[in-house]
C-alpha cells in the first residue's frame, strides 16, 4: 500500500511541475502581448503563484523518486533510458533553480526579470520534463 501511496505522489508531483510551468509560461506570453499595462501587470502578478506549484511538484517528484529508487534497489540506475530520464530531470531542475534566482534577484532590485530569458527557461525546463517523461516511458514499459 505504501508504494501505491508513493506513486501517486510521484504523479502528483509530475502534474504540479507540468501544469505550474506550462501555466507560468503561457502567463508569461500572455502578458507580454498584450496591450493594457494593468493586465500585464496581473498576470505577472500570478507568475510567483505558478513558481512556487511548479517547484513543489519538482520537490514532490525529487522525493518520491528517490524513495521508490531506494525501494527497487538502485536497480533502476542500470537501465540506460532511466540513465537519459534522470540526466534530463537534473537538467530541469538546474534551469528552474537559475530561474528562480533570476526572478527574485530581479525583483529584489525592483526590476522585472527580462522576459525572453524567463521564456527561454521556461521552454527548456518544459522541454526537458517531456524528454524526461518519454525516457520514463521507455524505462518501464
Amino acid at each position: 500500500m505504501l508504494y501505491e501511496v508513493v506513486i501517486f505522489l510521484h504523479f502528483t508531483g509530475l502534474s504540479l511541475g507540468i501544469g505550474g510551468g506550462m501555466a507560468n509560461l503561457l502567463l508569461g506570453l500572455r502578458a507580454s502581448r498584450t496591450t493594457m499595462p494593468e493586465a500585464a501587470g496581473v498576470l505577472r502578478g500570478m507568475a510567483p503563484v505558478y513558481a512556487r506549484v511548479a517547484t513543489l511538484g519538482l520537490a514532490l517528484l525529487w522525493l518520491s523518486g528517490l524513495f521508490l529508487l531506494a525501494w527497487s534497489g538502485l536497480n533502476a540506475l542500470t537501465i540506460p533510458a532511466f540513465q537519459a530520464k534522470l540526466a534530463f530531470v537534473v537538467l530541469l531542475t538546474g534551469i528552474s533553480v537559475i530561474a528562480r534566482i533570476t526572478a527574485r534577484n530581479a525583483v529584489k532590485a525592483g526590476l522585472q526579470p527580462k522576459p525572453g530569458r524567463i521564456r527561454a527557461m521556461g521552454v527548456a525546463t518544459l522541454t526537458s520534463a517531456f524528454i524526461a517523461l518519454g525516457f520514463a516511458v521507455l524505462a518501464f514499459r
